[in-house]
């Protein structure tokens, strides 16, 4: 059994939300306010994984604020009564929140409704509620800004994540190669090609974290990695999908199985790119000049192995296209060669 393990940015989040939450309504009860409590809850559910989604999150809180305290208002104002006052209230808020996409907001406003609706001896909204309410708004989405201005560094991650992916496509690629050549294995190669695309996802999601939280473009040449890796691991599961589909190879498979192999071996993000497409050009015409299959299970697998040929193309302008957009230093930096 795996055994539970809380990662660090977890570990550190959860610190945030303590202290964040807890400063909140110690700040909260120096001001006098109603309620402090709610300022805390508003902290912990503002403090999200970067920066950049904090400060978003907090400037939705104050428009949607603003909306659910003029609605408030209006019902206060109405001989509607508390609880179907409550009521009214929450539909609007809700129905309008999502036709909007400030959903997230949701909870926070619910909480002020109960505050207004719930809890006073007087359901007639007056200037004194609002300002309560606001200082309890302001005084939890601040602290939740202040709790993030600082953010653990990704990079280490970053970089073992990189590692791991550049050699488990390797790998996998290879392995493909020999098993696809044998016909056996060919389950258990994509079982783990599949694997690897779901680790390459969760690496994605942490470059983009990555990216909202710091200044510098490593998040994006990280993020860009991961995302050309995944891609090409969706073609390897197409190749072993297409191959797991035939009974054998045709007579001419020697040919192209040497190519992958060709590419195996160059599978580096420092390879010369342009020389695997020339090479595969020449092959692709060399097909093309074979005699026409004479039976249809020939025509089926050379029609196969053509398409996976084809499919490689595209396999290599993954990388082709992601050394354009990073500079000779990330390389050197990441990938140990000069350029």
């Amino acid at each position: 059994m795996e055994r539970l393990r809380l990662s660090r940015p977890v570990f550190i989040k959860g610190i945030k939300i303590a202290v964040g939450s807890t400063a909140a309504i110690f700040l909260s009860e120096l001001l006098g306010l109603d309620f402090a409590g709610s300022s805390g809850i508003i902290t912990l559910l503002t403090i999200l994984d970067s920066r950049v989604d904090t400060f978003k999150l907090s400037l939705q809180r104050i428009l949607s604020f603003v909306f659910s305290m003029t609605v408030a208002y209006m019902i206060s104002r109405t001989p509607i009564g508390d609880a179907a006052g409550f009521l009214l209230y929450i539909a609007i808020v809700v129905e309008f929140s999502y036709l909007v996409k400030w959903d997230s907001s949701i909870s926070t406003n619910a909480v002020f409704g109960t505050h207004i609706f719930l809890s006073a001896e007087s359901v007639i909204m007056n200037r004194g509620m609002l300002l309560n309410e606001l200082g309890l708004l302001v005084t939890g989405t601040t602290m939740a800004i202040v709790m993030n201005l600082r953010m653990p560094k990704l990079e280490k991650e970053l970089s073992e994540n990189m590692d791991y992916a550049e050699k488990e496509t390797k790998r996998l690629f290879r392995k493909m190669i020999i098993n696809i050549s044998k016909k056996e294995k060919l389950k258990e190669t994509l079982a783990e090609t599949e694997a690897l695309t779901v680790f390459l996802e969760r690496a994605e999601k942490t470059a983009v974290l990555s990216m909202h939280n710091s200044d510098d473009d490593n998040g994006n040449f990280f993020l860009g990695y991961f995302t050309m890796r995944k891609n090409q691991c969706d073609i390897m599961i197409h190749f072993i999908k297409c191959f797991s589909a035939v009974n054998f190879l045709p007579e001419n498979s020697e040919r192209a199985i040497a190519f992958l192999h060709e590419v195996a071996d160059n599978f580096s993000i420092t390879d010369d790119v342009d020389k695997r497409l020339r090479n595969l050009s020449l092959l692709l015409d060399e097909f093309k000049a074979y005699p026409l299959p004479t039976t249809r299970d020939d025509f089926e697998t050379r029609a196969i192995l053509f398409h996976v040929l084809n499919e490689m193309e595209e396999f290599l302008n993954l990388k082709k296209e992601y050394r354009r957009y990073i500079s000779p230093e990330q390389i050197h930096n990441y990938f140990g060669v000069g350029v």
